[in-house]
């Protein structure tokens, strides 16, 4: 799979350790840098944090994403915050995420693809149910609840994820994978040439004006 973008994203090079196949293009020029603030800043309002007896500690409840990568949808868990001293920014919270509060909760293998571009991202509001002690079981819906729950003004087309904290639970190599096979099904068997400009093209393979081609003066 050829990936032209002048970002590079945590998967990318899988494209030099399979071959590039200009018949298998992702044009992803038009790329959105994402990071935790991206990702959390936004999905934890005040509102939907539980005071604890010390006024100045919080915690929140799961919150949920939804990763699709061609025809394969993730659901991605970011369980209980630790108690967190909230005179600090709320999103810097994310940095600090302990690797076994981030998970994959659910993976969608139905060879179905709902959104527009070959990657997107969107967060997702997971209803649930209380067991015993008051433990949440989210329940988890299908693919036709999730196109008609999110909002498109939510969706983030074509992510790069390299700056966020998913690239601890998310396999590089399934994530080119997913993604070349979507490209791959859509029958589009022949040579792509997209027509770019010189600057472009030398973006997309990463001299832009910060690189060491053009050192500061």
């Amino acid at each position: 799979m050829k990936i032209i973008d002048k970002n590079k994203d945590f998967y990318d090079f899988y494209s030099y350790i399979y071959g590039i196949d200009n018949t298998v293009t992702y044009d992803r020029r038009k790329s959105i840098l994402v990071d935790n603030t991206t990702l959390y800043g936004s999905v934890y309002p005040m509102e939907n944090w539980i005071k604890y007896d010390n006024p100045a500690y919080f915690k929140s409840n799961s919150v949920f994403h939804l990763l699709e990568t061609g025809d394969v949808q993730y659901i991605i868990e970011v369980k209980d915050v630790v108690e967190h001293y909230y005179s600090t920014n709320l999103p810097s919270i994310c940095e600090n995420f302990p690797i076994n509060n981030l998970s994959i909760k659910y993976m969608y293998i139905k060879h179905r693809h709902i959104f527009e571009a070959p990657v997107s991202i969107c967060p997702l509001k997971l209803d649930w149910i209380i067991k015993r002690y008051y433990e949440r079981i989210y329940i988890i819906p299908t693919l036709d609840e999730i196109i008609k729950i999110v909002r498109k003004k939510d969706i983030i087309q074509n992510p790069v994820l390299k700056n966020t904290v998913w690239t601890r639970i998310l396999d590089a190599e399934n994530i080119w994978k997913d993604i070349q096979n979507y490209l791959s099904s859509l029958h589009n068997d022949k040579d792509i040439d997209i027509k770019m400009t010189e600057k472009q093209k030398a973006q997309t393979h990463g001299f832009d004006k910060y690189s060491f081609r053009n050192p500061v003066k």
